[in-house]
């Protein structure tokens, strides 16, 4: 069964609401949706969008990667469709990051 491309927008916009993660929603290298809405220089850096891609294209189902800066970005295809899933930035911290606050 195929997802329509409104059922993904929905989830997507539902996700971001929920987590403040920003969600990108790729057709090959189109950008079809992003929540919150992106100017075409906030769209996901191309190495990290390239990366994810390749992976998923290998046969990953999901693919994640953490960045110096700890920034934490994931990518997946939707079931049975073209579309491609990009999330991030998100954060993850820690008090051991931070020291006891």
């Amino acid at each position: 069964m195929a997802v329509s491309k409104n059922f993904i927008i929905d989830f997507l916009t539902a996700f971001y609401e929920d987590n403040n993660i920003p969600v990108y929603l790729f057709q090959q290298d189109r950008l079809l949706f992003s929540c919150p809405e992106q100017e075409t220089f906030c769209y996901p850096p191309k190495t990290h969008a390239d990366s994810l891609r390749s992976s998923i294209a290998a046969g990953c189902d999901i693919k994640s990667f953490s960045t110096p800066s700890g920034a934490v970005w994931g990518g997946f295809c939707a079931a049975d469709s073209s579309y491609f899933i990009i999330l991030g930035p998100g954060f993850s911290y820690s008090r051991s990051r931070f020291g006891d606050a």
